[in-house]
């Protein structure tokens, strides 16, 4: 299997887009809930980050962020609870791509809760994982990509 940029992202999406706790799924350079109209409370943004090449590795980063809409009646216990969810899913998503047999993923995550209230007021957790896949050095994609005859 050909892996890219734009297999992995399709991959991680439609993780989320077939969790039962997740109601939105984007792909946005940086996450602006103002910036996504209607949004369906749970969401997860998915952000590819940058990538990094050594021998025939290529290691893409993707920053996640997963939230939920605060309760405003219920600021600390609702925050808790918001976080713990979101844990959760963080969790099932790592543990998911850990366990693909076409890339790696990295092992040593950080999984950092966060409050925004400049926007939807929302609560969730961040995260950043790395996948690496082997690069097959003999395939040039631009023979494809303009038809270049030899």
């Amino acid at each position: 299997m050909y892996i890219n940029l734009n297999l992995l992202t399709s991959l991680v999406q439609e993780f989320f887009e077939n969790h039962k706790l997740i109601n939105t799924t984007t792909v946005l350079n940086a996450l602006d809930f103002k910036a996504v109209p209607s949004t369906n409370y749970p969401i997860v943004n998915i952000e590819p980050v940058e990538s990094n090449y050594a021998d025939n590795l290529v290691s893409q980063g993707f920053l996640i962020t997963i939230a939920d809409i605060m309760n405003v009646k219920h600021i600390g216990e609702g925050n808790f609870r918001i976080m713990d969810h979101t844990q959760r899913v963080a969790n099932d998503a790592i543990l998911y791509l850990q366990n693909q047999l076409d890339f790696d993923a990295s092992t040593n995550i950080t999984v950092n809760v966060f409050e925004d209230d400049n926007s939807d007021r929302v609560a969730g957790v961040v995260f950043r994982i790395n996948l690496i896949y082997f690069r097959d050095t003999n395939i040039c994609v631009f023979d494809d990509i303009l038809n270049i005859t030899k």
